[in-house]
C-alpha cells in the first residue's frame, strides 16, 4: 500500500491550532507510518501553498499515487 502525506509550506497560526496545542507535524506521521511493514510512504512539503490551496495539487498527485507511482517532488521520510 502507498501512501503520500502532503503539507502546506505556508501555516498560519489560528484559533483551531491555539485549541488543540501542537501535535505531530506531516513529516513526523509520514516517518512514523514508514515504520510499518508493508507500506511505501513518501512525504511532500508544498512550498508557497496553504492547506486551501494545495488541494489541486494534492488531487493531481492522489491520481498519481492511483497508478502505482510515487508523484514527482515527494521523497521517503
Amino acid at each position: 500500500m502507498d501512501v503520500l502525506i502532503s503539507v502546506a509550506g505556508v501555516s498560519r497560526p489560528g484559533p483551531y491550532r491555539a485549541a488543540i496545542g501542537n501535535g505531530p507535524g506531516g513529516l513526523e506521521t509520514a516517518r512514523a507510518l514508514a515504520a510499518i511493514p508493508g507500506l511505501r510512504v513518501g512525504f511532500r512539503r508544498m512550498e508557497g501553498e496553504t492547506h486551501g490551496s494545495m488541494v489541486p495539487g494534492a488531487v493531481a498527485d492522489a491520481l498519481v499515487l492511483a497508478t502505482g507511482r510515487m508523484p514527482e517532488g515527494s521523497a521517503p521520510p
